[in-house]
């Protein structure tokens, strides 16, 4: 294959990356909603956390293998999408002001948590566990800030989850011990964020 016959093929492989993004985002949006309906409270939380849903476009990205801007275009693209499918679904509809909110977070969320999921597929070792620190980074933030302020055993299963994403980071424990305190100092940092999208969305 020539340089000229790659060039020309790789708008349409971003286009059926792009598909691929949104239908997991749809199909992910109906899962959450199903998930929703049928879990016994408090367990509903994890079916609509922010963090838990920032593994799609993590996923998306590192199954997909895109790099740099195009991983952080298909995060964007499968996150939108999924939120796009939840509020649809959702039995009434949402303030202006808080479809705002899921709209920027869908944007942020997804570009990181794409980039995420891009450093997380690579083979080089420093990337591989900055990748992974992130987004369990991410889901420890989020379950230290549900079991701090908000309190049930649901936080305690998410926070289970970061933890196991922080473990792959590496083969050995030393490498995993860096993941670990990388994934630590992201989730610490993500606390104030929390804060303020729970502000926010509250009104």
């Amino acid at each position: 294959m020539t340089l000229t016959d790659e060039r020309m093929r790789r708008p349409a492989m971003l286009a059926r990356s792009l598909l691929v993004a949104v239908g997991a985002g749809i199909a992910t949006g109906l899962l959450a909603r199903a998930l929703y309906a049928v879990l016994p409270e408090p367990w509903t939380t994890l079916a609509n956390t922010s963090a838990l849903w920032g593994l799609l476009p993590f996923t998306v990205a590192a199954l997909t293998r895109t790099r740099g801007s195009r991983a952080i275009l298909l995060g964007v693209t499968a996150l939108a999408a999924m939120v796009a499918t939840w509020a649809v679904l959702g039995p009434e509809s949402q303030p202006p002001r808080v479809l705002v909110l899921w709209g920027i977070v869908a944007i942020g969320a997804g570009a990181l948590c794409g980039l995420a999921g891009d450093l997380a597929g690579r083979r080089h070792p420093l990337a591989h566990r900055l990748g992974l620190a992130v987004m369990s980074g991410l889901v420890l933030g989020e379950a230290f800030y549900g079991a701090l302020l908000i309190g049930g055993p649901q936080w305690w299963g998410e926070g289970a989850l970061g933890l196991l994403l922080a473990l792959g980071g590496g083969r050995r424990w030393p490498d995993r011990a860096v993941a670990l305190a990388l994934a630590a100092l992201m989730a610490a940092s993500l606390f104030g964020v929390y804060l303020l999208f729970d502000a926010i969305a509250a009104g």
